[in-house]
């Protein structure tokens, strides 16, 4: 077996025990799907009964998902720790892969998550959206509809790009709080507390929600660049947040 196909099995393997991991059966996640759909949908229809909702005034309705990078943030750091909880961490340090591969697998496998996420999310918010504007408006806008879907795309695929950022973040702490660098996770804590300040002045700084179509404004080239490039460096700084996390596996763990 190649390193490539051992690479993308780890990974298989790892977004499989995320959707897994201490979930009720199947019987129960459909009792709660349905649930959940039909309370959404009751609330839909009684705020559309009561108000009049357009589709361009709900736009900013996409922003509740900014969620995703967290998920992203949380899965890696429980998939490392559970390879010390449930005694397979020999078996994956022996794997015949390098540590910066095997670091990456969790990562790909939180950013694989949050895809999935992402992706029911823009379904149920679409859906629910189309469906209240139609029972308040009694018409279905097919240019209001398209304008609304594509805030949505665009809204959901940046907070995708930034969960291959979240997800290095995550797997760093968790790699940390196995190695002798545990001590440290308080600082990282901290750091991690200012770097997020900080994006949150610089985001109101670029105007996202208007750069992405959810709110009043237009939509300029350089702002767009200037995401771009944060994008971008967020990738690079991810690929460096793996490396850090294949260093602690391979020389500051005690095994």
């Amino acid at each position: 077996m190649s390193s490539e196909t051992g690479f993308a099995l780890l990974i298989a393997r790892d977004i499989r025990r995320s959707m897994s991991s201490g979930k009720p059966n199947r019987h129960w996640r459909l009792v709660y799907a349905a649930a959940a759909v039909l309370a959404l949908a009751v609330v839909a229809t009684y705020e559309s009964t009561q108000h009049t909702m357009v589709l361009s005034s709900i736009t900013p309705v996409w922003t509740i998902s900014f969620y995703i990078p967290i998920i992203s943030f949380g899965f890696p750091m429980a998939l490392v720790m559970n390879e010390w909880r449930q005694n397979t961490v020999g078996w994956w340090l022996t794997l015949p892969l390098p540590r910066f591969q095997l670091a990456a697998a969790k990562c790909l496998a939180g950013v694989g998550k949050a895809a999935r996420v992402t992706l029911w999310t823009f379904l149920g918010i679409s859906v629910l959206g189309i469906y209240a504007s139609i029972v308040s408006t009694h018409r279905l806008d097919i240019s209001s509809s398209l304008a609304f879907l594509a805030a949505g795309l665009r809204w959901n695929l940046f907070l995708l790009c930034l969960c291959p950022f979240t997800s290095s973040l995550g797997l760093v702490f968790g790699t940390m709080r196995q190695s002798r660098w545990r001590p440290a996770l308080p600082i990282a804590w901290a750091a991690c507390a200012i770097g997020w300040s900080i994006g949150n002045k610089g985001g109101k700084n670029w105007n996202t929600k208007n750069l992405l179509g959810l709110g009043h404004g237009m939509i300029t080239s350089e702002a767009l660049l200037h995401v771009a490039i944060a994008i971008v460096a967020s990738w690079l700084l991810a690929v460096l947040f793996i490396w850090f996390a294949a260093y602690l596996l391979e020389r500051q763990t005690n095994l």
